[in-house]
């Protein structure tokens, strides 16, 4: 299977915006790759192990958790797991501590792209103007300083192949495409959702919404 890359994107200097790049003298390497996120992050330690420069210091993906905490008046549709199995503030900060890693690579793409609920029981998605990318925005922020000083880079995900009616948001690749840019403006990111679609012939998930390995 394909092997992630990490690209490292410049983005010009605006009123809130300022260029993101790992320093050089951590990109001479090997770097120290911690990986966090939901499922999509954990499936991929197999392939990062394997990528050349990479030194994978550790792995704190957990399955069926978003970046958004209850907390911030929003939830998920769908995560069967409970808040302190998911809240990332109680496991990730500890282990960037304990592995001091040079990047944190961040992939919540079985999350971010999908639909959320807000306290009084009304359902919106990442959408220019919309709450919730103010949400998302903000929460990733607060990942960013939580892991400091490591670097983050935020990876773009393919739409899955999900169709049940809690993920088919996921399945949407217009919304999909068009999310991304907005998310991660001003973060440093990775686009692999592009890399992969142009550089990968044959299915890209063994079960939907997972990526094929190593």
């Amino acid at each position: 299977g394909a092997e992630p890359r990490v690209v490292y994107i410049d983005r010009p200097a605006t009123a809130t915006a300022t260029p993101s790049r790992v320093p050089a003298s951590i990109a001479r390497g090997p770097l120290r790759v911690l990986l966090a996120g939901d499922s999509t992050s954990v499936e991929s330690e197999q392939a990062w192990s394997n990528v050349p420069g990479v030194d994978l210091v550790g792995a704190e993906g957990r399955n069926g958790c978003p970046l958004i905490q209850p907390d911030s008046g929003w939830s998920v549709l769908y995560t069967p797991f409970t808040i302190d199995h998911c809240d990332w503030r109680l496991y990730v900060p500890q282990a960037v501590a304990g592995v001091a890693p040079d990047v944190v690579v961040a992939s919540w793409g079985g999350f971010i792209p999908g639909d959320y609920r807000r306290a009084d029981g009304s359902v919106d998605w990442v959408r220019e103007g919309g709450p919730v990318l103010d949400v998302v925005r903000a929460s990733m922020s607060e990942f960013e300083t939580a892991v400091a000083p490591a670097r983050v880079v935020w990876v773009t995900y393919p739409a899955t192949e999900l169709l049940s009616p809690d993920w088919v948001r996921l399945a949407d690749e217009a919304r999909n495409d068009a999310l991304w840019p907005l998310v991660f403006d001003g973060h440093c990111s990775a686009d692999m959702d592009r890399w992969l679609t142009d550089s990968v012939a044959g299915p890209l998930f063994h079960d939907g919404v997972h990526l094929n390995g190593p």
